[in-house]
């Protein structure tokens, strides 16, 4: 295993262990439903080959779905975000970055492109995940507004850990904006 992936792999448990006994546990409304374990499927490199990268998001979110019991609601609404975050990358990717098979996260993104990019794609997980948790169409203003209340939360929440907790390129390795 190489040290690339066991950072991937540390980072995973990490996040999920914080997601699943602390952050679950925190009652912040009705509205609000934070998932940090998302960061990781997010951050994955560029090159994730696209079997890999739906497999590690459906067991992100089956594990999850064990842990909190709801029924593989996450493992749907995970594999979701993968499967369009492979179509959402061509977007915001330079050559360069795909051959330096980058981690699209802040830092490497840069923070607008980074802001377009999760939030695509969170706002893809929390409507798949909130339209399969309700699942009636009479409640979609409900599905919406908690759409929009936990993607906002999710995105404040992966930026403030990246900046935390990831160091930014260094100069000479930054490309240019």
């Amino acid at each position: 295993m190489t040290n690339r992936n066991l950072r991937i792999v540390i980072q995973l448990l990490l996040l999920l262990i914080i997601d699943i006994f602390l952050i679950s546990e925190l009652k912040m409304g009705t509205y609000f439903t934070p998932h940090i374990y998302l960061l990781s499927i997010l951050l994955l490199p560029v090159r994730t080959s696209k079997g890999i990268l739906l497999l590690f998001a459906f067991f992100c979110g089956l594990v999850v779905d064990l842990f909190m019991n709801t029924g593989g609601i996450h493992a749907a609404a995970s594999t979701m975000m993968a499967f369009v975050r492979i179509f959402t990358l061509r977007f915001y990717l330079a050559p360069e970055d795909e051959d330096n098979n980058i981690s699209p996260g802040l830092y490497a993104l840069g923070t607008r492109k980074y802001l377009i990019y999760s939030s695509i794609l969170i706002l893809i997980h929390q409507l798949t995940f909130f339209s399969l948790e309700i699942y009636k169409m009479d409640s979609l203003f409900l599905i919406l507004k908690k759409t929009f209340a936990s993607a906002v939360l999710d995105i404040l929440l992966l930026v403030f850990i990246q900046m935390l907790f990831m160091k930014p390129a260094k100069k000479n390795e930054r490309r240019k904006r």
